[in-house]
């Protein structure tokens, strides 16, 4: 893994060459300059973006917020993902005085040569006036990948729209046999979007997302994933609200679960 994303080396998603990509280049054909006119984005927020692209490409535990969607370039997107508050307010708080001219990086750009750009006569704002709150931000906010738009290979996607858990051909960065529940892969790479509650922000004592953490230390949101799993297998047994498509595959989770953190 690639400095920031060194923190998912131990069991991942991602590739080196992903994760020096994320750092170095544009993964998503994304211009986070478009405002550049004005002033190109910092580096401290771009720093949370690249941490967001790691979370993204190398995390192998938001296959139990896999949902399925109708659209032309995916089948799967995650929804409500708990993403603890102070990550978000700590991004929010990185990129308050940058620029971007709208608050829907999916639908309201013009996208020439591959890439996006501000429509005419559209005005570039702060971060602070476009969003207000951290929690605006994280909810409404954009990312050059997550998580409805994105359609991207990885090696740790399951093999089709149902959450179907691959059980073999996986290899984690220390060499075991490894299970993991993710989006569908494909080849190609698409325009960032609107985070569109995506991300769920939650306080920090309660189960939650880091995007950022110490690997060393083991990855804090493997309990998290581990904790989702057996709500939606309680939900299942009480007659809650599991759809079929989540129904189905409840017990490959736990499996799945079970194998994570036995390793």
């Amino acid at each position: 893994m690639y400095f920031q994303c060194v923190p998912w080396r131990d069991r991942s998603c991602c590739t080196f060459n992903t994760t020096h990509l994320t750092h170095h280049g544009s993964p998503y054909n994304f211009n986070f300059n478009h405002c550049g006119h004005v002033k190109n984005m910092s580096e401290e927020c771009r720093r949370h973006f690249i941490q967001d692209s790691c979370f993204y490409e190398c995390s192998p535990n938001v296959g139990p917020w896999v949902v399925k969607v109708e659209m032309k370039i995916r089948n799967e997107r995650f929804v409500h993902v708990p993403l603890c508050s102070s990550d978000c307010e700590a991004w929010f708080e990185a990129c308050i005085d940058d620029y971007t001219c709208t608050d829907n990086w999916v639908q309201n750009f013009k996208w020439a040569g591959g890439t996006n750009q501000c429509h005419p006569g559209s005005e570039c704002r702060t971060f602070r006036e476009t969003f207000e709150t951290a929690e605006n931000f994280c909810h409404k906010e954009v990312s050059p990948h997550v998580l409805a738009t994105r359609v991207l290979t990885r090696k740790c996607l399951a093999s089709d729209a149902s959450l179907l858990l691959r059980v073999k051909n996986r290899r984690l960065i220390g060499g075991a046999d490894w299970l993991a529940v993710r989006a569908k892969p494909s080849l190609s790479t698409v325009r960032p979007h609107v985070w569109d509650e995506s991300w769920e922000v939650t306080p920090d004592e309660l189960a939650c997302m880091r995007i950022w953490f110490d690997g060393s230390k083991g990855n804090p949101n493997d309990n998290v994933a581990k904790l989702r799993v057996a709500e939606l297998v309680r939900m299942a047994n009480s007659g809650g609200p599991v759809s079929l498509h989540h129904s189905l595959v409840l017990m490959l989770l736990l499996v799945a679960v079970v194998r994570l953190f036995s390793a």
